[in-house]
């Protein structure tokens, strides 16, 4: 009897251990192991499809520091519903408000910053592209294909499309990638 209940109570430990340990894994790591080996993602809501850039940047320890998805949408409504279920999500698991800042991505825009301790996300839609501020094509300077990108942009700002900006990263592990202790 006592090394039935020792043996339940050695399983309810090692349960709890894992649950407790699943709980403090940052959502950052979570995010890391859904895209790592994608280049690409597309997101389908009721308004349209999105389909954004995977980009990860690593820290000098080998632990992801944020994960970028960007992407140019050609329906800002799909893009906007996104990403106002997203800072609304953040908002429910426990993240606040910080801030808005600008970032300089393919495009220059305005983002929400959403903290929870050391961990952050970023939201952002432009719609004041680059290229709708351009002088309309043709264009005479730069090679060809600058030409014809510059063209693509001019058209698709134009027509209503926007650039999508989202970002997740853990601040302390970029703090802490190649620090050194100092002495003086």
């Amino acid at each position: 009897m006592k090394k039935r209940l020792f043996l339940i109570s050695l399983f309810a430990v090692v349960i709890s251990n894992a649950i407790q340990a699943q709980a403090k894994q940052k959502d950052i790591d979570i995010l890391y192991q859904k895209y790592k080996n994608l280049d690409t993602i597309t997101v389908t809501n009721a308004n349209g499809t999105v389909k954004l850039a995977v980009k990860i940047i690593m820290n000098g320890n080998g632990k992801p520091q944020s994960i970028t998805l960007v992407g140019y949408v050609d329906n800002s409504t799909s893009a906007n519903s996104l990403i106002d279920k997203l800072e609304n999500d953040k908002e429910k698991s426990g993240y606040k408000f910080s801030s808005s800042a600008t970032v300089y991505s393919e495009e220059i825009l305005n983002v929400n910053v959403y903290t929870k301790g050391t961990q952050y996300a970023k939201y952002g839609v432009s719609t004041d592209l680059f290229s709708k501020s351009d002088t309309p094509p043709p264009y005479e300077t730069g090679t060809e294909e600058q030409k014809k990108r510059r063209a693509q942009m001019y058209y698709f700002a134009l027509m209503g499309g926007c650039f999508v900006y989202m970002e997740v990263g853990d601040i302390s592990r970029k703090v802490n990638d190649k620090s050194e202790e100092f002495k003086f």
